[in-house]
């Protein structure tokens, strides 16, 4: 009998390690799929800041709006890189621009920059943007840079051409973005 009894004590001894096996098992698969939500919850959380090279005001930022002043910065920023170039810089201008380029609109902005770069290499263009001011409509989140272009073609210098470039921004939960980038008729 004492066989048998010891049997029956390591047959339950086993069985109460096997039921807190079980349940140690179910808490850490509840805490991996827990970390795993954590972590791809964090992940759609990532923020890109967007900063341009040369600060001439103070400006502010919250979780759902821009200051104009900041509006006004990153405008005049995205024009510098869309509109001052030469054969051997457009690329790099126009690939650090679509840095910058809201997901939703990136194609169309890369086709159009794409576009504008093999005209720009084809005739030998140079081009300067020179700002004379800067129109804000923050509630559209669309910056009208003002100023002239003077361009280069080949040897050539054209004259100064008035011009308006309008810049269209996107914010999202902390992430400015450019949406598109278009000269307006005066």
């Amino acid at each position: 009998m004492g066989s048998s009894s010891s049997i029956t004590n390591e047959t339950d001894r086993l069985r109460v390690d096997l039921s807190r096996a079980r349940k140690l098992s179910v808490f850490l698969g509840f805490c991996l799929v827990l970390s795993l939500l954590t972590i791809w919850k964090v992940s759609g959380n990532h923020v890109t800041t967007f900063v341009p090279p040369e600060l001439k005001q103070s400006f502010w930022v919250s979780h759902n709006k821009v200051s104009a002043s900041y509006l006004e910065e990153m405008g005049s920023y995205v024009v510098q890189l869309s509109e001052n170039y030469t054969p051997k810089n457009i690329d790099y201008k126009h690939n650090s621009l679509l840095k910058r380029v809201d997901p939703s609109s990136y194609s169309a902005l890369r086709l159009q920059l794409e576009e504008k770069a093999e005209h720009v290499r084809r005739n030998d263009i140079s081009s300067v943007f020179h700002e004379t001011g800067v129109v804000i409509d923050d509630s559209k989140m669309i910056v009208h840079v003002r100023g002239y272009i003077t361009m280069t073609i080949g040897k050539e210098v054209k004259d100064p051409v008035p011009a308006t470039i309008a810049v269209h921004f996107g914010y999202t939960g902390g992430h400015i973005s450019v949406k598109s980038i278009r000269e307006v008729k005066r």
